[in-house]
């Protein structure tokens, strides 16, 4: 990277990780009076709202051969993942959630090699793979115990990951020397906004609205967290990506978790040092990756 795109790089990193960390407390205050699907839904249609009228004029620009690589990215990038991490946080705190995003980096690389670039894996990065997974492990077994369904829940965070790590590869491998970072960030959702719509209207949510007394804050923690949380973030994520590679993009999970932790701790939410270790454990594979990543780019 040029010096000033390492320097834009790095405060769209401490930005996403700051938005980004704050996100699951929001999808949990969200969750007071929508369900699930209410939650996906809506951030999914408020973000398509947002980002209609500044990528309309770019539609035009979207050629036939993209065009399902976009779609891959509207749901492996944006609408699956939404749905995932709501479900997933009616039954596991948001706190440990924002933890196990951590595992984005390490699948973004095991994708890249397995479908994208086809590459030998250094023994640094092998470790960092190990290392990352077994932080993962320990922290779901750690809050599952011996209620085994509970861990079922975690690994929906865990599918998440591996999602946000193929649309990762597919924006750097398909798209971002094509398509600017806002059009990377908005088409994918001017897909969806028609279909999401009619999906919201078939649920109760306009009963939600009117009836349940937590309405108003989970209005606005969706709001937020749709505006904030995934228009504004997506447009700087992808911009991230347009001036560095995916791993580095993906490497904000060094800071999300921690983020998380801390809104989880303000919300009265369980901690111990489990979630120290296992959070240590994990950013630990995402650097060994990082590193082994920066070393072969030495080489070249």
């Amino acid at each position: 990277m040029k010096n000033n795109h390492k320097i834009l790089a790095w405060v769209i990193f401490a930005l996403l990780g700051i938005v980004w960390g704050s996100s699951f407390i929001l999808i949990k205050k969200s969750l007071l009076a929508f369900s699930p699907v209410q939650v996906a839904l809506g951030r999914v249609f408020i973000t398509s709202i947002a980002f209609l009228p500044v990528v309309f004029r770019k539609l035009s620009r979207l050629k036939t051969k993209d065009l399902w690589f976009f779609v891959i990215i509207a749901l492996a990038g944006n609408a699956i993942p939404a749905f995932l991490y709501a479900l997933a946080e009616t039954k596991i705190e948001s706190g440990v959630a924002g933890l196990l995003n951590a595992l984005t980096p390490i699948f973004t690389l095991l994708i890249g090699i397995w479908f994208f670039k086809h590459r030998k894996v250094p023994l640094t990065q092998k470790i960092g793979v190990l290392t990352g997974f077994l932080g993962a492990a320990m922290i779901i077994l750690y809050h599952t115990g011996t209620d085994i369904k509970l861990s079922y829940w975690s690994l929906l965070i865990v599918f998440a990951t591996a999602l946000y790590g193929l649309s990762g590869n597919v924006v750097e491998t398909h798209l971002k020397n094509r398509y600017d970072a806002l059009s990377i960030a908005g088409i994918p959702f001017t897909f969806m906004l028609l279909p999401v719509a009619v999906l919201l209207l078939k649920t109760d949510v306009v009963h939600v609205l009117q009836t349940n007394p937590d309405a108003l804050i989970s209005s606005l923690a969706l709001l937020v967290l749709s505006l904030v949380g995934t228009f504004m973030a997506s447009v700087l994520f992808f911009k991230m990506l347009e001036i560095s590679d995916a791993v580095f993009a993906s490497s904000v999970s060094y800071i999300i978790p921690v983020v998380a932790l801390f809104w989880g701790v303000m919300d009265n939410e369980h901690f111990s040092i489990w979630h120290v270790v296992s959070l240590c454990l994990i950013l630990i594979g995402v650097y060994l990756i990082k590193r082994g990543s920066d070393g072969m780019h030495r080489k070249r």
